[in-house]
């Protein structure tokens, strides 16, 4: 059995599950076939609560039901993280200590946002937090929507005084970062990507895997395009096709394409969002629905 705190339990495709709401309320209907299309499909874990979960419209009992539901359904076959971080250091460490009640396999920590902390701030924060708790923590860095960037060499500090700190989702699309990443921090901290168009290429550099959005439509091609990755296999192709579905489903803000998919896939009951984000614009509708038909995924 793989160790709690090696790159093992966390690598391959994760899916950063979206939240279904229906009349204003979680549906765990819907969810449920969301978790099983995933599981048949081959996917290596979830996240739970992160920002393609609209977890900033989530209150703290939303989100443990939600982590108790996909923990349930999950039943051990794959990894569960909780998406954790916010912007407060101490609520971060406050929500990492209730939601390791309910044994999720770790947490998900974003860079503390809109306060745009300097990076010894950075660094001073994931230590905090990583003293909060024995669970294993991944970083994630997303600058696009915290208007901050942890850099790698504060990485590699915070994984080498941290031993729980086990990995970084690494969401900025930068390839020299994930090479970076790998050349400064321990040779078993995990390096995943978050970002859909470039993660076959950061396989290729040796990354650990994904946590992805596009899985939810694709898994099984997503964790075909990890192991050719992996394998080295010729991936040009595959890159592209990444690409061209990542261009699909960030039409606009995530998660409002991916939602108006999986609707249209028959796989959730509504793409009701939470403001202020609104269903998908009908000027794009056209754009989502002609990918999803070129992958065979609509008639």
């Amino acid at each position: 059995m793989t160790s709690q705190n090696s790159p093992e339990l966390f690598g391959g495709v994760s899916t950063a599950l979206i939240t279904p709401f229906l009349k204003g309320e979680v549906d765990y209907a819907s969810l449920k076939k969301l978790v099983r299309f995933q599981l048949e499909g081959g996917i290596h874990g979830f996240v739970v609560a992160g920002s393609t979960a609209e977890a900033a419209t989530l209150n703290l009992d939303e989100k443990k039901k939600l982590l108790d539901f996909v923990i349930g359904e999950v039943a051990g076959q794959v990894p569960v993280v909780m998406g954790s971080g916010t912007f407060n250091t101490q609520e971060t460490c406050d929500l990492v200590r209730i939601f390791e009640k309910q044994k999720p396999s770790g947490f998900l920590i974003v860079t503390p946002y809109y306060n745009r902390p300097p990076q010894r701030g950075l660094v001073a924060h994931y230590k905090r937090v990583a003293q909060a708790t024995l669970m294993p923590i991944l970083i994630y860095n997303v600058p696009s929507r915290t208007a901050c960037s942890i850099s790698p060499a504060s990485v590699s500090e915070v994984a080498k005084t941290c031993k729980n700190v086990v990995g970084i989702k690494e969401a900025a699309g930068n390839l020299n970062t994930i090479q970076e990443l790998k050349t400064l921090c321990p040779p078993d901290f995990l390096v995943l990507s978050g970002d859909d168009e470039t993660y076959i290429q950061s396989v290729e550099l040796g990354g650990h895997g994904v946590i992805s959005v596009i899985s939810h439509v694709i898994p099984r091609w997503c964790v075909d395009a990890y192991r050719k990755a992996r394998g080295h296999s010729e991936t040009a192709d595959m890159v592209q096709k990444a690409k061209d579905m990542a261009a699909a489903l960030f039409c606009e803000s995530n998660p409002i394409p991916v939602k108006w998919a999986l609707k249209e896939m028959g796989i959730i009951t509504s793409d009701e969002l939470r403001l202020p984000l609104l269903e998908l614009a009908p000027e794009f509708q056209p754009r989502v629905r002609a990918t999803l038909k070129s992958w065979r995924l609509l008639p």
